[in-house]
C-alpha cells in the first residue's frame, strides 16, 4: 500500500511538473535541437502553453547565422501563436485552427558560394539524414503506420521584413 501510494504521488508530481514547466521544457528543446540542426545559435525568449485550451505561443525566436556569415541572425520571429483543435490530437490529421506570426525578420546574406539560408537548409538536411539513419525513419516502416498529416486552417503573417546583405553592397544592408 505504501509503495503504491508513493508511486501515485510520484506520478502526480511528475504530471504537475510537466504542466507547470512545459514551456521551459519546450524552450530548452527548441534551443538545443534548433542549434544542433541549424549549426547556428537558436534562442527563444518565452513559451506560453495551455494544453487544456489547445493554445500556445512563443516569443523572441532567433536563429543565428552559421559560421562564415557576418549578420547576427538569419531569422527573427517577434511572436508566434497557435491554436490547435484538441479533439484531433492523437488522430490523423491533426488540425491546427490558426497560426499567427508577428514581426518576422529574414536576413538573406550572400557569402562565398552560398547564402546563409542555403547553409542553414543544408545543415538541417544533414541533421535530418543523421536522425533518419539512427532509426527515426525505420520505426515508421516497421510499424507500417500511416504518415501523420497536419492541416493548418489559417496562417497569418504580419509586420514582416526582409533584409539583404551581399558582398556587392559592402557593409550596407537593404531592407524591404
Amino acid at each position: 500500500v505504501y509503495v503504491l501510494g508513493a508511486i501515485i504521488v510520484l506520478v502526480v508530481a511528475v504530471a504537475i511538473y510537466v504542466f507547470v514547466f512545459a514551456g521551459d521544457l519546450i524552450k530548452t528543446a527548441v534551443e538545443r535541437v534548433g542549434s544542433d540542426a541549424t549549426q547556428a545559435e537558436v534562442t527563444l525568449s518565452k513559451v506560453d502553453l495551455d494544453m487544456f485550451q489547445g493554445t500556445g505561443g512563443m516569443q523572441g525566436l532567433i536563429v543565428g547565422n552559421p559560421k562564415g556569415f557576418k549578420s547576427p541572425s538569419a531569422f527573427e520571429l517577434g511572436s508566434i501563436s497557435m491554436q490547435i483543435d484538441t479533439d484531433t490530437v492523437g488522430k490523423n490529421p491533426v488540425v491546427i485552427k490558426s497560426i499567427a506570426i508577428t514581426g518576422p525578420v529574414v536576413t538573406y546574406e550572400k557569402g562565398d558560394g552560398m547564402s546563409n539560408v542555403d547553409a542553414i537548409k543544408a545543415n538541417v538536411d544533414a541533421y535530418a539524414k543523421k536522425f533518419a539513419s539512427s532509426g527515426g525513419e525505420a520505426k515508421k516502416e516497421e510499424t507500417g503506420g500511416e504518415e501523420q498529416k497536419l492541416v493548418i486552417e489559417r496562417l497569418t503573417i504580419t509586420g514582416g521584413k526582409v533584409k539583404l546583405n551581399a558582398g556587392v553592397l559592402g557593409d550596407k544592408t537593404l531592407d524591404a
